[in-house]
């Protein structure tokens, strides 16, 4: 529970958050890494806009007029959402957190959320402790990374 405080004691506070992403995306079905680019926008309390903007245009959002009705894409942008504002990590029901430095490594302790996801590594920037980069590897080996930029906090 210690660990948890911590982590929450060094995340900024704030109303909205907006970033480019770069999506990358390794498969053993895949010939090659899968690469998307994008933007998001974060609102508190319960905001979320995700774009794809390349290869292909699709936009997911949750808690806004236009919420994707696709329960599987509902349940994926809740997760993140409580990962934002830091929901995740004070439930310490749902993750075993670990850190090193700016690194924090979180394992789901749920089997639900175990069968799609065996970690989920934060790397936060050592000056915002927004994060720069995060890595999710699902449970059955496949790796999808985010790494962000243009971040603007507010």
């Amino acid at each position: 529970m210690l660990t948890i405080l911590f982590i929450l004691l060094q995340l900024p506070i704030f109303s909205s958050l907006s970033a480019d992403f770069v999506q990358q995306r390794t498969s053993s079905y895949l010939a090659t890494t899968e690469v998307s680019k994008g933007h998001f926008e974060y609102k508190a309390p319960n905001y979320l806009r995700w774009e794809y903007k390349m290869p292909k245009a699709l936009v997911w959002e949750v808690g806004g007029e236009t919420e994707d009705k696709n329960r599987n894409v509902t349940r994926l942008m809740n997760v993140i959402l409580q990962t934002i504002d830091g929901k995740n990590l004070r439930s310490n029901d749902m993750f075993d957190v670990q850190q090193n430095d700016n690194v924090y490594i979180l394992r789901p302790k749920r089997r639900d959320m175990q069968r799609f996801f065996t970690s989920i590594t934060v790397t936060l920037n050592g000056k915002t402790r927004i994060a720069d980069m995060v890595v999710i590897t699902e449970a059955n080996g496949d790796v999808t990374s985010l790494t962000f930029s243009g971040v603007v906090a507010r």
